[in-house]
């Protein structure tokens, strides 16, 4: 098994088109997965060992993309072109019901394809995912939502340009620490297996100046620093979820806690949401915790055998 990025022309708009991977296609389950800043889909050959294991289970996802050479494609137009794009992609490959999982920054990709196709989406499974203000209780957010502009563009090109290195190199450190027995049970593979993926992201990031646009817009989006997606309207896609939320999160997660998570979940009147405390776990590693893709798993099996 191999992840290989692939390119859908939209059938509506010829003009448009996206990129995306796609595992174990045909299987009974899908779940789509929505990265988090500075990567690519990519990221999906860190899951093909769970997948050997979990054959009734495909993995699905959409790069996002940026604004180009279209002037009109900004704000909230970000991500619903995106939405109706996917839509399609999924249309075209025969997918009807779908779950969605997201990392950090790809839970706005996340919640407005849930929130545009409600009766399609069996679950979401937020993990570690960006929350806005004013719910977000890190100091660093807080100073980054209301830093000056002149500053805050050239500390994201470099948080962007170091995110993959950083994440991989922590996330391989941690990993060295433990023993075979303990890698085994924290995470879905090794980092002898990880470790070249995320380079291999990382260096396709850096060479792609496509993909060095689209983490400045992740950036931009989750900040509101980008005209018409503003604070109001990022709460409005958590508060507005027409569909139950399994929320992973850690006490070792120094941007998107526990208790930041509940207070935003206190406005979130129209769906339940549970909150899963994963041990241990940090913000880069626990996309690739056993326990979370497990979870997610079963509870994706279940929902669809009991319906």
């Amino acid at each position: 098994m191999s992840t290989l990025i692939q390119q859908f022309q939209s059938p509506s708009n010829p003009d448009r088109s996206i990129t995306y991977a796609h595992l174990n296609i045909g299987a009974q389950h899908t779940l789509i997965f929505c990265y988090g800043a500075a990567s690519n889909s990519l990221v999906l050959s860190l899951y093909e060992p769970f997948l050997e294991s979990h054959a009734d289970l495909s993995l699905l996802c959409v790069d996002r993309w940026t604004q180009g050479k279209d002037a009109a494609r900004t704000g909230p137009a970000l991500l619903s072109e995106l939405t109706s794009i996917t839509l399609e992609l999924l249309d075209s490959l025969k997918i009807d019901h779908f779950s969605i999982a997201s990392h950090s920054a790809g839970v706005y990709q996340q919640l407005h394809l849930a929130q545009s196709a409600p009766t399609r989406v069996d679950h979401v499974f937020p993990i570690s995912s960006h929350i806005p203000e004013p719910y977000t209780d890190s100091k660093i957010m807080n100073v980054m939502c209301s830093m000056p502009d002149f500053l805050f563009k050239p500390i994201t090109k470099l948080d962007a340009t170091m995110a993959n290195t950083w994440i991989g190199k922590k996330f391989v450190g941690m990993m060295a620490k433990k023993d075979d027995e303990e890698k085994n049970d924290l995470y879905i593979s090794s980092s002898e297996n990880m470790k070249p993926i995320h380079e291999r992201i990382i260096t396709e990031c850096a060479a792609n100046p496509v993909r060095a646009e689209a983490s400045n817009i992740d950036y931009r989006f989750g900040y509101g620093r980008i005209e018409g997606v503003k604070a109001d309207f990022l709460t409005g896609l958590y508060r507005d979820s027409p569909v139950g939320i399994t929320w992973y999160t850690s006490d070792g997660e120094v941007f998107f806690g526990p208790k930041c998570v509940e207070r935003i979940a206190k406005d979130m009147n129209k769906v339940e949401v549970e909150i899963v405390n994963v041990p241990g776990a940090t913000h880069a590693d626990i996309y690739v915790r056993k326990d979370v893709w497990e979870g997610m798993y079963a509870r994706m099996t279940r929902g669809r055998e009991a319906s």
